[in-house]
């Protein structure tokens, strides 16, 4: 599977998440793709709710295989404007990214989006709905389980 296939499958995933979590004013904002100097490629989805200003990113990184969702409160993280949940967290220069790896599982890439998908939707649609609408913050401490 291509990179090219691989972002097709994650883009229709963030149209549905975005339809399925719609009573959170969440909205896309940023679609890119890039291309490093070294041939590696990534995938960045942003989405929004104006209103509180809460930001997602998904990015999808094709060198390691591994899906990285940050939430925070604003367009230009700092160290503790995010919000961490359970999952493997990764630290960035930035901040905290919960990271998920494709690359160990034994599913086809579209079935682990599916999965992966199907609980971001949960999450930001029920967990963390009221964060995202505004209506609450919660600041964690950092939880670094697993560091790359």
């Amino acid at each position: 599977m291509t990179f090219e296939d691989m972002n097709e499958v994650i883009e229709a995933r963030v149209v549905s998440l975005l339809k399925a979590c719609e009573l959170t004013g969440l909205q896309l904002t940023r679609n890119e793709i890039r291309t490093e100097t070294d041939g590696d490629s990534t995938a960045l989805y942003q989405m929004e709710n104006p209103k509180s200003q809460v930001n997602i990113r998904i990015t999808y990184h094709e060198s390691s295989e591994g899906f990285y969702i940050w939430v925070g409160k604003n367009s230009n993280p700092q160290p503790n404007d995010y919000f961490s949940f359970d999952g493997y967290i990764a630290k960035t220069g930035n901040g905290t990214d919960i990271a998920f790896s494709w690359h160990k599982s034994k599913l086809s890439f579209a079935e682990f989006v599916d999965h992966l998908f199907s609980f971001l939707e949960i999450t930001f649609c029920k967990d963390l709905r009221e964060i995202i609408l505004g209506k609450t913050w919660q600041d964690y401490p950092y939880d670094i389980r697993f560091e790359y």
